[in-house]
């Protein structure tokens, strides 16, 4: 992110749309501070495939045997359960519950080298903080990761972005013993108060898998923000895919939400 004394820079045409983006990642990092972002009893095989590099995993049943491809978005592939939530115009399928464990290590194999974290196919994997999302055109981002954001609610965990300012930040919180509805509720509650949203978002509740699904406006900088917070063990695992409702390309916005409604823990 660039640094805010842009701000201060001769406010060229070009300029003030820099500073407009900026808005947007400033606001989405202040988030950051209060819904901070993070997060078959089968035996598995992993096999190269033999067809240009691509990995194929097998999972055998007691009866017959799935097998799928990691170019292809896993979690469609297992069919993993949803929720349905409409923003506007936009209905959002939103996974729930957790990935299989031994899946989940499968899977995690298929990342290059000794690689911990990164794309696999349209797969965006991170097999030390234990979760996996859909990246449907991973040739049009790149990511970061920071291990100081597995202490630090205000720093991501991973981001995952794009050149037009367009981005996904995976962070976690310590719930201080809230419960999933309060944990969200009070963070929206003070957001409100401080004149950062102007009104309180439609919010989907999934209680069974402790999962919570919102999208929301900043009326100044016309950033948008879907969100997706999972608890679990005591901690909020939170997904947020910032862009911009007038310069993001359409592309992009629909990568992004299904980035954030993909967004899925490993059991343990």
């Amino acid at each position: 992110m660039k640094d805010s004394n842009s701000e201060h820079e001769q406010e060229s045409l070009v300029i003030v749309r820099e500073r407009e983006r900026q808005k947007t990642r400033r606001y989405m990092m202040f988030l950051g501070v209060f819904l901070v972002i993070a997060l078959v009893g089968m035996m598995l095989v992993l096999q190269d495939s033999g067809d240009g590099g691509r990995r194929k995993v097998d999972i055998d049943l007691s009866k017959g045997k799935l097998s799928f491809s990691v170019d292809k978005p896993i979690l469609e592939q297992v069919a993993q359960p949803t929720t349905e939530y409409t923003a506007g115009s936009r209905e959002v399928a939103y996974t729930t519950g957790e990935l299989k464990p031994e899946l989940f290590r499968q899977i995690g194999q298929t990342l290059p080298g000794t690689a911990s974290t990164g794309f696999s196919g349209k797969n965006f994997i991170n097999r030390d903080v234990g979760f996996v999302l859909t990246v449907n055109h991973p040739e049009y981002w790149q990511y970061m990761s920071n291990p100081a954001g597995l202490a630090n609610p205000m720093v991501p965990i991973n981001s995952i972005y794009t050149g037009d300012g367009s981005h996904l930040n995976i962070t976690r919180d310590h719930a201080q013993g809230m419960d999933l509805n309060t944990y969200v509720s009070m963070s929206l509650q003070q957001l409100m108060s401080m004149g950062v949203i102007a009104e309180y978002p439609q919010v989907s509740y999934d209680y069974a898998s402790g999962t919570a699904f919102l999208f929301f406006v900043n009326p100044f900088s016309s950033g948008a923000s879907y969100m997706k917070v999972i608890m679990k063990n005591g901690m909020a695992h939170i997904a947020t895919a910032n862009y911009n409702l007038s310069q993001s390309n359409s592309l992009i916005v629909d990568d992004l939400v299904n980035m954030v409604a993909s967004f899925t823990l490993a059991g343990q």
